[in-house]
């Protein structure tokens, strides 16, 4: 049978009580599958006194500031046992990884290379190898409430600062110049100086502007999206005329696009009416096939790159009708009839575009179009894609059906903020600050930061906010988000599941 380190008063009075704990519930679990497998090959056959030392000696050293004595004398950080007839290793997922680092004076780990390596919650990474059921597990995740919320939007209206929905033309018009002249400087570099430098550099150069240029550029999109809700100015007419030129600049057709999103906002949430990625209800034939790392980085590679065409030109994870949609058909079935002159102003307004674009290909050349015009704006449409994703498509946040679905709600509990460090100046703010802009769309971007503050309180748990880095964020959404399924206790309201739920 394994020792109990704490089996004298004087370790015990010693030790911390957290600790002690700790390392008794080790002891038990080592014991319990020390005697279950009938080996002693635990921990890739360490000596069983050995280990369970090792991993005490870890817990004390992590949990006090000085090195801590069982018996009043400092511990040694060298161990004397015989040594194990090889290194032991220990199992971390799927692979072996060294259990430390050797000692000179022995042939064993040194215990403070444990803590360095292995982080102070070695009991978790360190389980012995029991059946599932008795293994510990992470603590569950807190979903967003589904409940009705205890606020009105009337009660929240009132809470936010009055100069928080006041519209600056001025102020709106210098964040407009801001972007411009930024862009102006991009491509005044890149087209003077990229081409002088040797190719190796032009390899590393152009690439930089597209990134450069395309972040940029989205924060230019953006305030044509700001437009498109009326926050640019008081002026309708000037709002829709300015955000006319940008979007069409940028190949997205200003009015249609307009009246979907508009929908997307009406519908926030909603499992069949929202218009921006709707979810599958059950996982696509293909997705079952990209079920991997690779095959999710492959999926996400797809939908950054080009997932944004192809939902202005076929509506491609928007709401499902009988037939089909497009963004640029004045007879879709997503446009009323009132819509029809604004879709052919805004398909006149890209095909104009596209012109002057063919126009710069034959005069200077296709290659310098690609290099200053398609490369950022791929980064551009990367960006919409990516931030109006990860807005919406959470592990934690619910969808609803007709029966339950409620605005309100709705709009609070299927939107979450997201931290995008310091490009949240470069996109307006509008990553971490989307909650709000749901219940003020016509709020300015300027006045949200504040508003947010002032309500995150009172929203409170309604209120979704989750800092996890981008990049992480976009492997969780394609990896756990693969469809909905409906709740087990509580009907018309829907969980994002991973792929692997399909087959339950």
């Amino acid at each position: 049978m394994a020792p109990n380190l704490l089996n004298s008063s004087a370790g015990q009075n010693s030790i911390p009580l957290q600790i002690h704990m700790r390392i008794m519930r080790f002891n038990e679990t080592y014991e319990s599958s020390y005697h279950h497998s009938g080996t002693t090959d635990l921990f890739c056959r360490c000596h069983g006194p050995f280990m369970t030392n090792t991993v005490a000696t870890t817990l004390i050293l992590a949990a006090t500031s000085h090195r801590p004595t069982l018996t009043g004398a400092p511990l040694k950080t060298s161990v004397t046992q015989t040594a194990p007839p090889r290194l032991c290793k220990s199992q971390f997922g799927s692979r072996n990884r060294e259990f430390g680092t050797l000692n000179r004076e022995s042939r064993y780990p040194e215990p403070r290379s444990l803590v360095r390596s292995m982080g102070v919650d070695v009991l978790y990474h360190m389980t012995p190898d029991l059946p599932k059921n008795e293994q510990p597990s992470k603590p569950a995740r807190k979903r967003a409430p589904t409940s009705k919320p205890p606020f009105t939007l009337a009660e929240l209206k009132s809470l936010v600062p009055p100069h928080c929905f006041e519209r600056s033309l001025l102020r709106s018009t210098l964040y407009l110049f801001h972007d411009i002249a930024i862009l102006a400087g991009l491509f005044y570099v890149a087209n003077n100086y990229i081409p002088l430098l040797p190719w190796p550099m032009k390899w590393l150069a152009w690439p930089l502007y597209w990134a450069s240029a395309g972040t940029v550029g989205f924060g230019l999109w953006f305030m044509g999206h700001e437009m498109g809700h009326q926050a640019f100015s008081d002026y309708e007419w000037l709002n829709d005329a300015i955000g006319f030129l940008v979007h069409s600049s940028m190949l997205t057709p200003y009015y249609s696009w307009r009246h979907s999103h508009h929908q997307h906002h009406v519908h926030t949430g909603s499992v069949d009416k929202d218009s921006a990625h709707v979810p599958k209800q059950k996982p696509s034939v293909i997705r079952r096939y990209f079920n991997s790392p690779v095959g999710r980085i492959i999926s996400l590679i797809f939908v950054l790159g080009v997932g944004w065409p192809l939902y202005l030109l076929f509506n491609l994870t928007g709401r499902k009708y009988q037939r089909h949609n497009s963004h640029f058909d004045p007879n879709a079935p997503m446009f009323p009839p009132r819509m029809r002159l604004k879709v052919h102003l805004s398909n006149a307004g890209v095909f104009s575009m596209l012109a002057l674009l063919a126009w710069l290909a034959h005069t200077h050349g296709l290659a310098w179009l690609a290099s200053v015009y398609w490369g950022p704006i791929t980064v551009v449409y990367a960006w919409v894609v990516s931030i109006t994703l990860l807005n919406h498509v959470h592990p934690d946040l619910p969808r609803y059906g007709d029966g339950e679905w409620e605005w309100l709600r709705s709009s609070v509990t299927s939107t979450v903020d997201r931290d995008f460090g310091f490009l949240n100046y470069l996109f307006h703010q509008t990553p971490n600050v989307h909650t709000v802009h749901h219940l003020f769309p016509k709020m300015p971007h300027y006045g949200l930061v504040e508003a947010t503050n002032v309500l995150r309180p009172v929203l409170g748990e309604y209120y979704q906010f989750d800092p996890t880095p981008v990049h992480k964020a976009l492997y969780q959404a394609v990896k756990e988000c693969v469809f909905v399924k409906e709740d087990d206790n509580q009907k018309g309201v829907y969980w994002y599941s991973p792929i692997l739920e399909a087959a339950l």
